[in-house]
């Protein structure tokens, strides 16, 4: 194999590995994307789940 060859031959494995990392940074923005979006769910369902203060059996609501 001739330098030339040789050379091509890296070209061609650097640029299928340039393709690669730009496929590859896409879906690890997507995913950070995605778990953000999760973080706040979470967030949010949480604060749904926390236990609430009951009025006591007897007494009336507010609005009576």
């Amino acid at each position: 194999m001739s330098d030339g060859e040789r050379l091509d031959e890296v070209e061609i494995k650097l640029a299928f590995t340039e393709r690669r990392v730009e496929e590859l940074d896409d879906v690890v923005r997507k995913l950070s994307e995605t778990i953000d979006l999760l973080v706040v769910e979470v967030a949010r369902l949480r604060q749904l789940s926390e236990p609430r203060e009951l009025p006591p059996g007897n007494v009336k609501p507010p609005h009576y």
